[in-house]
């Protein structure tokens, strides 16, 4: 069975996503490291995002700084589209074949996508079930702040350039609302855990 975890920037989804992978015993999935690893190891990828973005996206070592691409593409909606063009069908390629993997070994398995454009990249379908996480807007910058050091100005820029939370809240199965303590977030998870049964695939 696939879950699909999704949010907004500082939204507290990735800590849902590891929390229900492991009360599922899950295969976890995080697409940015999947972004990161593309980024950074795809040479065919790397040389394309020059050609669009330019070599001062590059750092001392020639290597992409996502600092500074992330700073292009979140200023800007169509370069962040650009950037989703090249990344995503390899990102989602990456994606499919893991799970694909650990459904071979066990038409049972639970596998878990954490995935911040998981709407975006059209992977709703892929997912027996979706999982979106919401905070309120305060939380969300105070946390964006405290764990990824951006200014309210970048946060914001960051979350405008994503489908709105109302959109994503209605294409998911499940809502978790994580603006209260550890042990209420843990809760909402359990009940949610409770309900998602494995449904094997046809082969």
């Amino acid at each position: 069975m696939i879950i699909g975890v999704t949010g907004t920037l500082a939204s507290g989804k990735s800590a849902v996503a590891r929390l229900i992978a492991s009360s599922k015993d899950a295969k976890l999935l995080v697409a940015d490291k999947i972004t990161h690893s593309i980024i950074e190891d795809d040479k065919e990828v790397s040389s394309h995002l020059i050609s669009l973005f330019g070599r001062h996206i590059l750092d001392k070592e020639g290597k992409i700084n996502r600092k500074k691409l992330a700073e292009i593409v979140f200023s800007d909606r169509e370069k962040l589209k650009t950037l989703c063009r090249v990344v995503h069908p390899r990102v989602i390629g990456k994606i499919k074949d893991s799970t694909q993997k650990e459904l071979d070994k066990n038409k049972k398995a639970f596998v878990v996508i954490d995935a911040p454009l998981l709407l975006e990249a059209g992977l709703e379908d892929f997912c027996d079930s979706v999982i979106v996480v919401t905070s309120s807007i305060e939380n969300i910058l105070s946390r964006a702040h405290r764990h990824n050091g951006l200014s309210e100005k970048e946060a914001l820029k960051r979350i405008r350039a994503q489908m709105p939370i109302s959109e994503k809240i209605k294409h998911a199965d499940f809502i978790i609302y994580n603006d209260g303590t550890l042990k209420e977030l843990e809760s909402q998870i359990n009940e949610i855990s409770k309900k998602i049964r494995p449904s094997p695939r046809l082969p």
